[in-house]
């Protein structure tokens, strides 16, 4: 005797389908929360790299500054010092002494129109034991700027002494996929904040 072969229902198709659907359906979900929280990640860290790019960029420009010549200005935030970084060129000058020059002053500051944080520098004669008379952050700000650093939500600067400053810097970062989870077009944050010191 033939064994016959027994075909789906359709009500047993449509269990298939219903029971395939939810699978999909939850799987789908998984992907998508996994690609969200990717994405928020990497704006995180992109938020938190930026931050150390500020603070590792203006640490450098610090090395060089003259103690006792630290000026801070609260709004808008920004710090200037006396630095013996050349103007130009690589050499560092010293006198008979072998003290160091001083060549420029610095001014770094943070500009909310554009999210950045800016250095300009204005050169000077070179010189050791009487700090010349500092130009205005104003003046300074109308100096050609180069950028340290983007994506800055916010920037407060604070004089500790004189020579070392107080910051907190807080970068913002859009995920490059816009989410639910933190609304279209917001931005994931992150803060730094602690001292710099004057080298010199």
């Amino acid at each position: 005797m033939k064994a016959t072969r027994r075909a789906f229902t359709l009500s047993e198709m449509l269990v298939y389908i219903g029971v395939l659907s939810v699978f999909t359906t939850a799987l789908y979900s998984v992907v998508i929360l996994t690609v969200r929280h990717f994405n928020i990640s990497e704006a995180r860290s992109d938020a938190t790299q930026q931050n150390l790019k500020a603070v590792m960029q203006v640490n450098r420009i610090l090395s060089g500054g003259a103690n006792g010549t630290l000026q801070v200005q609260a709004n808008p935030p920004a710090l200037m010092f006396l630095s013996a970084e050349p103007a130009t060129g690589r050499a560092y000058l010293v006198n008979g002494a072998g003290e160091l020059l001083w060549q420029k002053w610095v001014c770094i500051r943070y500009d909310a129109q554009t999210s950045k944080i800016l250095s300009s520098t204005l050169a000077i004669n070179p010189a050791t034991a009487t700090p010349p008379t500092p130009p205005t952050f104003e003046t300074m700000a109308s100096q050609p700027s180069r950028m340290l650093a983007r994506e800055i939500t916010a920037c407060t600067l604070g004089a500790v002494d004189t020579r070392t400053i107080s910051y907190s810097i807080s970068s913002g970062v859009v995920p490059s996929v816009s989410t639910r989870l933190v609304g279209a077009d917001a931005k994931i944050g992150a803060t730094t904040s602690g001292l710099l010191t004057l080298r010199n």
